[in-house]
C-alpha cells in the first residue's frame, strides 16, 4: 500500500551563487536609428507552452515592423513558489518518495525553470532568468524590470552602437490578457510610472503604455 508523497528539494544554485544569463543576448547593435530593446515575459509558466514562445515571436515582429526598436533579447522569468498560484508546480527540481509494496520509489518531478529551458533550447535569442524563481518572496512584476534594467544596463553596460557608442536598452514587459488583469489587481496601483507593457490574447491586441498620470490604450 502507497503512503502520501514526501518531497525533498533537490541542491539548487543559490542567489549567492546566481549568474545572470546572457549567453543569447545580442549587445551590438546592427541599425544605429532604432532603440535596443529587450523583452520580458514574467509568469507561473506551469507549465510553458507553445504559446508563451508564440507571444515572442509576434512581439519581435510587431516591434520590428510598426516600432524603432531593434530586439537584443528576450527572457522568460517565472515567479516564485511564495505566489502560491493553485496547481503551481515547483521552480526547482523535487524528489519525490512513495513507498509502494513495502519498497521505496524515487520520483523526479520536472521544475518550472528546467520546463521553460527546454522550450528556449532552440531559439537562438530567448532565455530564461532564475533570479525572481529563486526568491523566497513575491517579486512585483516592477521590480522584476528593474532587476533585468540593473543587470543590462548597468552591469553589462547596455547595447553598443554600429558606431561604438553605448545606450542603455528598454526593458519591456511582454505580456498576455491573464496576466495583465493580476497586475491590475496587484502591481499597477504601485507602479504605474514605471511600466510600459505590450500586450495580446487572442481576440485583440493592445499596446499599453502606462504614464505618470494616466493609462492609454492603443487598439491595434
Amino acid at each position: 500500500m502507497a503512503s502520501g508523497p514526501q518531497t525533498q528539494p533537490a541542491p539548487a544554485q543559490s542567489l549567492q551563487n546566481y549568474t545572470f544569463p546572457h549567453d543569447r543576448l545580442r549587445l551590438r547593435q546592427t541599425n544605429a536609428d532604432k532603440t535596443p530593446l529587450v523583452l520580458i515575459a514574467c509568469g507561473s509558466f506551469s507549465p510553458i507552452t507553445y504559446l508563451h514562445l508564440r507571444m515572442f515571436e509576434l512581439g519581435a515582429d510587431f516591434a520590428k515592423f510598426n516600432t524603432d526598436f531593434e530586439v537584443m533579447g528576450g527572457y522568460f522569468s517565472p515567479v516564485s513558489d511564495a505566489y502560491k498560484k493553485a496547481g503551481l508546480a515547483s521552480a526547482e527540481h523535487r524528489y519525490v518518495q512513495l513507498y509502494i509494496y513495502s519498497t521505496f520509489v524515487t520520483a523526479n518531478i520536472p521544475c518550472r525553470l528546467r520546463m521553460c529551458e527546454l522550450g528556449a533550447a532552440e531559439s537562438p535569442w530567448l532565455m530564461v532568468d532564475p533570479w525572481e524563481a529563486r526568491q523566497a518572496e513575491y517579486v512585483p512584476t516592477a521590480q522584476v524590470l528593474d532587476h533585468f534594467e540593473h543587470e543590462i544596463n548597468e552591469v553589462l553596460g547596455g547595447a553598443e552602437k554600429p558606431d561604438g557608442t553605448r545606450v542603455k536598452c528598454r526593458i519591456l514587459l511582454l505580456a498576455g490578457a491573464d496576466l495583465i488583469q493580476t497586475m491590475c489587481k496587484h502591481d499597477l496601483p504601485q507602479y504605474s510610472d514605471r511600466l510600459h507593457v505590450r500586450a495580446t490574447s487572442s481576440q485583440t491586441q493592445l499596446r499599453i503604455f502606462l504614464g505618470l498620470t494616466r493609462f492609454k490604450f492603443y487598439k491595434k
